[in-house]
């Protein structure tokens, strides 16, 4: 494969889940001496953190024109696409974009698109057409998902069965957190990730909170990210009166990571920062998406295989209160054993185990091709991502004459 070129199209390189990944991906790639080139719809404060050595494109083109057929045309005789061996995608957005590039290209790489988030193609605002692609003209065999659960929560959305698809889960670079010295301070618990509705785990903390506060426990929670919910938790807080326990640092700068973790006694959430929080040996508590309670799987080493927080039918559930109440509890030498148990789980998830793994899937014959497109749902999803551009402008402005 080293003398072949790898290329990655997503959206943005905005701080995100999957674009921290991306960016560990092409680096450790153009380390390891291969040739990766990068496709952005636009640019994004992570792209300062992507190797020089990687070959960035931005196409600066706004939705929705970047799903007409002709502008995918125009853009395929860029000189930037000659001798691509392989094109791969890792949401919804780019997979179907993905695809219309690749039916212009007159040499046809192979495709293949990962699914990265535990409710990619099953989110309300994901176009039809999108689940149609997904499901009916991409092979199996050109799926790639995080986990088990992933793959199938996927099988049960879209009604079909991925015999022939692939699990590889997101890798982190577990050489960056070696040197990090902890020094944690009792009863103080982090969350970091968006403030989206699937992860309803904030909201529920509240609760958590003021139960281990009448407890005795001098917690206090503090927040990193941004997002829809962001003003309904701060609603909730000083209903509450806890503005003095729940703390919001708004977003978190991906380089500033560990040093957040260096104080933190345990760590609730899902997906990619729970690894992270892990691998700097904090206990975590993982989340589970679109939950009703305050309720985990329990830590994060009694999780199946590459889980990190996706919805697990039938799997055993604690609530979160008390899964930390038992840490709160503990000796300093049982805390440093669970400290271990966490960061030990999560080197399953090391880029050096992982990433020959991910060039062993790209050597495996492909059987699959991709099938042709109806030309009509290229303008559903024209019409459609129009259609939401308009309306998240419209938001945008009320909210705006709502301040003045």
């Amino acid at each position: 494969m080293k003398n072949k070129t790898i290329l990655f199209f997503h959206i943005n390189l905005r701080t995100g889940g999957i674009e921290t990944l991306i960016v560990r991906m092409v680096n450790w790639l153009v380390s390891n001496g291969y040739s990766v080139k990068l496709l952005l719809q636009y640019g994004g404060e992570l792209l300062s953190l992507v190797d020089k050595r990687v070959e960035v494109k931005i196409l600066n083109l706004k939705a929705p024109f970047m799903f007409l057929p002709g502008i995918a045309r125009i853009v395929s005789k860029d000189n930037f696409f000659n001798n691509i061996d392989l094109i791969y995608t890792m949401d919804p957005e780019t997979c179907w974009l993905g695809v219309l590039l690749h039916s212009y290209l007159e040499k046809k790489p192979i495709f293949l698109t990962g699914v990265y988030h535990p409710r990619a193609y099953m989110m309300e605002d994901v176009p039809k057409a999108y689940r149609i692609l997904f499901k009916s003209h991409i092979g199996d065999d050109l799926k790639i998902f995080m986990n088990e659960a992933t793959l199938k929560s996927h099988e049960v959305a879209l009604g079909t069965v991925f015999e022939k698809s692939k699990i590889w889960p997101l890798p982190v670079d577990s050489s960056s957190y070696n040197m990090i010295k902890r020094n944690p301070i009792k009863y103080k618990v982090v969350s970091v990730g968006r403030l989206v509705d699937f992860k309803s785990y904030n909201i529920h903390m509240i609760k958590v909170i003021q139960a281990l506060l009448l407890k005795g426990h001098d917690i206090q929670y503090h927040i990193y990210g941004y997002g829809d919910m962001e003003n309904e938790l701060r609603r909730m807080i000083v209903k509450e009166h806890l503005e003095e326990r729940v703390y919001f640092h708004g977003k978190l700068v991906y380089s500033e990571f560990k040093n957040t973790m260096i104080d933190a006694f345990a760590f609730v959430g899902m997906g990619t920062s729970l690894i992270e929080s892990a691998l700097c040996k904090v206990p975590g508590i993982v989340a589970v998406e679109n939950s009703t309670h305050p309720e985990s799987y329990g830590y994060i080493y009694e999780l199946p295989e590459y889980s990190c927080g996706e919805s697990i039918p039938g799997k055993r559930v604690f609530n979160i209160e008390y899964l930390l109440e038992n840490l709160f509890n503990l000796s300093d030498s049982e805390y440093h054993c669970e400290c271990e148990k966490s960061y030990e789980h999560a080197m399953r998830f090391d880029i050096e185990k992982l990433m020959p793994e991910f060039l062993g899937l790209l050597t495996m014959p492909v059987i699959s091709k991709i099938q042709k497109v109806p030309f009509k749902y290229y303008y559903q999803v024209f019409i459609s991502t129009l259609y939401r551009r308009i309306k998240t402008n419209v938001i945008v402005r009320l909210k705006q004459m709502f301040k003045m």
